[in-house]
């Protein structure tokens, strides 16, 4: 049985087709599911928060010095660039990683692939999952999202984030299959 994620803009029809078979996707594929649009919004905010960091960072060496090179060092190099590479972040970077995060879950595995040029697949078979916790950090919260992690004998691994409802309905599907009958 696959998990029939509710996404928004989805019509019915739509949402149907995503049940069908439990087959394994080819390694690469794309999964069958993407992260909702708050997880953009919130890759912004965390590019922003990142930014101002660095910034105040900068400012600090700059303060802390008090000297021309510094000061120009700080005010010609470091805060352009990081302009730039907030803008490319927000315009390009961000986009890339909501169009190109994908998952499928179902009884038998869970499937992540990430990544534009470097493209990273993670398969866990559901009878070795250990353990399936759902986890909201504050900003996480204020933006209505959650992640799923699961735990393997080999490490962890986290899944989102995602609508509070899509994440409680993963962890739900994979701990009635981990405690199906006949499964040891």
């Amino acid at each position: 049985m696959l998990l029939s994620v509710t996404m928004q803009g989805a019509d019915d029809a739509s949402r149907d087709q995503l049940a069908g078979s439990s087959a394994l996707p080819p390694v690469g594929a794309p999964g069958e599911h993407h992260r909702p649009p708050q997880a953009q919004r919130l890759s912004h905010v965390m590019t922003a928060i990142g930014a101002l960091v660095l910034a105040a960072i900068a400012l600090g060496v700059m303060a802390i010095f008090r000297t021309e090179l510094a000061s120009m060092i700080v005010l010609a190099g470091v805060l352009p660039l990081l302009v730039v590479i907030a803008a490319l972040d927000f315009t390009v970077g961000n986009r890339w990683e909501q169009r190109f995060y994908t998952y499928t879950v179902t009884d038998d595995f869970v499937y992540i692939t990430s990544g534009r040029f470097v493209r990273t697949t993670t398969t866990m078979p559901t009878p070795h999952i250990i353990a399936v916790e759902t986890q909201q950090g504050p900003i996480q919260r204020a933006f209505g999202l959650m992640s799923v992690r699961f735990t393997t004998i080999t490490g962890q691994q986290e899944l989102g984030p995602l609508a509070p409802a899509d994440a409680e309905r993963i962890r739900d599907l994979v701990t009635r299959a981990l405690h199906a009958p006949g499964d040891a």
